[in-house]
This record gives structure tokens, sequence and C-alpha cells, in this order.
């Protein structure tokens, strides 16, 4: 099946204003050999940023959180995890060699 890029940006965009909000952020920190390295992704790049992690190859994608944090605001909920795996399936369902890759990181 042929999907043209102007839907499937629509798409995109319907998946990340079913899970965030407008005014959303994604901060991703990443514990490395050489110190933490923190990523912000504002809430229109956070389509191309799930759109680029399938694009890459990945069939299916889970972020677990351990001990997550909630905190209500006035108008925003802010989620806090210190440690969190996003897990991602490589190849088709079918192929015996699909593989998985784990990312452990600070959710903020």
């Amino acid at each position: 099946m042929f999907v043209n890029q102007e839907s499937d940006n629509l798409w995109w965009d319907a998946f990340a204003t079913e899970f965030f909000e407008d005014d959303a952020t994604l901060t991703l920190t990443f514990c490395l050999e050489d110190g933490p390295k923190r990523y912000t992704i504002g809430r229109t790049l956070i389509p191309r940023y799930f759109r680029s992690i399938f694009e890459g190859g990945v069939t299916e994608l889970s972020i677990n959180l351990k001990h997550p944090k909630e905190s209500f605001h006035t108008t925003s909920l802010t989620l806090d995890c210190d440690h969190c795996s996003i897990i991602t399936h490589h190849g088709k369902h079918y192929n015996k060699s699909q593989s998985r890759a784990s990312i452990d990181l600070m959710l903020r």
C-alpha cells in the first residue's frame, strides 16, 4: 500500500495530538560515559521524533516507566521518571531474525 507524504504527516500529527498537549515537551536525559546528555523536543517536533524511529526500521515501541511521579499544575500534568526504558523491536513479526533494542534513560 502506498501512503503519500502528506497523509503520513497527518497520521503522525494525529498520534501526537492524542497523547501530547499543544504546549507539551518531551525531555530525554541519556546517561552516557561522558556524563548525562539532555534533549528537549517541543510539541511541533514530537511527531517527527516518533516517525523517525519507525522510519529507521522499528516495528514496535514501548516505554516502561519505573516509579513515575506525576505533578499536577493549573493547566498541565508533568510526568517525571528517573528510570525508564524505551524498548524497540526491529524487523517483521514473521521474521525469525527480529531484534530488540533497549535504551535506559530519565524522562522529565
